[in-house]
């Protein structure tokens, strides 16, 4: 399964531009899940290698949810934004690029780990 991937976070229902929504996302886990929100924004039109292409843009985090997380992890948090285009006659993802950092603690027996990672995603489909 992909957290924070290919596929943006897509409204349920038609929107104009300006307009936002809001979804939920949930990822079970051995033992617990992890869960999060996230707010797309329909930003309106542009224009990418010849196509008419619809913007996007979206930010959300991740982390633990309410049952008990997998053994030996304490802290799990993903917070990203980024921006995707579609291209507005094909419907599909023309690129996505995504920001965001990845706060993780946990402990493999007596050894605790802890990890911050900042990172920068971009997707471009292959025709």
């Amino acid at each position: 399964r992909v957290l924070v991937g290919v596929a943006p976070l897509l409204p349920a229902a038609p929107v104009r531009p300006g307009e936002s929504w809001s979804r939920g996302r949930s990822l079970p886990l051995a033992g617990g899940a992890l869960e999060g929100a996230g707010r797309g924004t329909f930003v309106g039109f542009e224009t990418a290698g010849g196509r008419r292409c619809v913007v996007i843009e979206e930010e959300g985090e991740i982390g633990l949810g309410a049952a008990p997380p997998p053994e030996g992890l304490k802290e799990f948090r993903l917070t990203y934004a980024g921006r995707a285009r579609f291209d507005a006659e094909r419907g599909r993802l023309v690129d996505a690029t995504r920001t965001g950092t990845l706060r993780l603690k946990a402990r493999r027996g007596k050894t605790p780990v802890e990890a911050l990672v900042r990172f920068t995603s971009t997707v471009t489909p292959v025709p």
